[in-house]
């Protein structure tokens, strides 16, 4: 009987050290702060509602709520998550989507996609008339223009991610709207 409970104890000890350590580390998706997090989730339950509820709420509306957390998913750092929530608008021919997806592309170093929507944008700003601010539509020209030089400049995001993140941040950071008031 102690043989048998010495060899139960030997098996148990065996499998204890050679099993592998657990190799699954578990990440947050979003590393923000509370408050951005709260808004986050206000964001994302306002748009569900919007799209959900019957009657459906208007068109304009679901738009602006998307466009509003895609802006939000941008500042935590998710532009993949804010184009999944753009996606759907893009169609619609806003031009507050398409800047906001423009700047998501440009992000994730999408040079032609952020060149492409870009343009699309200022088509959707152009039929807009005088909805488009003045403002919008700078952004997307410069947007645009910025973009289309980093395709010209032949930069290829995949062999110097170094030189086009700084060219692409560089372009970001005077598409942003200033924090500092006059």
């Amino acid at each position: 009987m102690t043989r048998v409970i010495d060899l139960f104890a030997f098996v148990l000890v065996a499998v204890l050290v050679l099993l592998p350590a657990p190799g699954i580390n578990i990440y947050p998706a979003i590393a923000a702060e509370r408050a951005d997090l709260d808004h986050l989730s206000e964001l994302e339950d306002a748009l569900f509602r919007a799209q959900t509820q019957e009657p459906p709420k208007p068109e304009v509306e679901r738009v602006a709520l998307a466009v509003e957390l895609a802006r939000s998913y941008l500042t935590v750092g998710r532009p993949e998550w804010a184009l999944a929530t753009l996606h759907p608008y893009l169609r619609e021919g806003n031009f507050h989507a398409y800047q906001v997806a423009a700047t998501a592309y440009a992000d994730r170093l999408q040079p032609q996609e952020a060149l492409r929507t870009a343009e699309a944008g200022l088509t959707a700003c152009d039929s807009a008339g005088p909805r488009c601010a003045e403002v919008t539509r700078i952004r997307l020209s410069y947007l645009a223009e910025m973009m289309r030089r980093l395709v010209a400049a032949g930069v290829d995001p995949y062999k110097d991610p170094l030189k086009a993140r700084q060219l692409v941040r560089e372009a970001l950071h005077n598409t942003h709207p200033s924090a500092r008031k006059p």
